[in-house]
């Protein structure tokens, strides 16, 4: 059985094994550890990681999001139960919930819905800044473009306040 993770997210992952045997009815455990350095770039980072026993392969879509060290906001994002699939063209329906933790007045924040790829892609959605006093909740309803490629997404929300980066996915 091998191991190995795509050039997009090598720097982040690293396994205690990626290269290992296992008999018929045994188990086997692997470390994967993840790790982010300090002056590391506020972003997702997406990539794969891809196990090949007897020369059949199977890739898991992985995800990593980094956020500023320090941050004066939080973000979630729900996607509504009926629409975690979604096509080419068609709409999705989400809802975004903002909390502001660290300044007691209302302030702007610039957000930016995307939805990534693994090759690095990004399919911008919408931009827009917010007033938020201690939290907001916002309920988007997107269209997913007609160009990007079918296949497994997400939705990235990236809230922007001063140098401070916050998101979800």
């Amino acid at each position: 059985i091998s191991l190995t993770v795509s050039d997009n997210i090598k720097e982040f992952i690293d396994f205690d094994e990626s290269l290992f045997k296992i008999n018929p009815d045994e188990e086997k455990t692997i470390t994967i550890k993840i790790s982010v350095k300090e002056d590391a770039n506020p972003n997702l980072y997406l990539g794969k990681i891809k196990v090949t026993i007897d020369g059949i392969e199977k890739e898991i879509l992985t995800a990593i999001e980094i956020d500023s060290k320090t941050s004066l906001f939080d973000v979630k994002v729900e996607i509504q139960t009926e629409d975690t699939y979604a096509m080419p063209g068609e709409m999705l329906n989400f809802n975004v919930l903002l909390y502001n933790l660290g300044s007691s007045r209302k302030v702007d924040v610039f957000i930016e819905y995307s939805i990534p790829d693994e090759y690095g892609n990004s399919y911008i959605l919408e931009k827009e800044t917010v007033a938020v006093e201690t939290q907001a909740s916002l309920i988007k309803r997107l269209k997913i473009p007609e160009d990007i490629p079918e296949g497994k997404h997400l939705i990235y929300t990236r809230i922007t306040y001063g140098q401070q980066v916050a998101s979800a996915s």
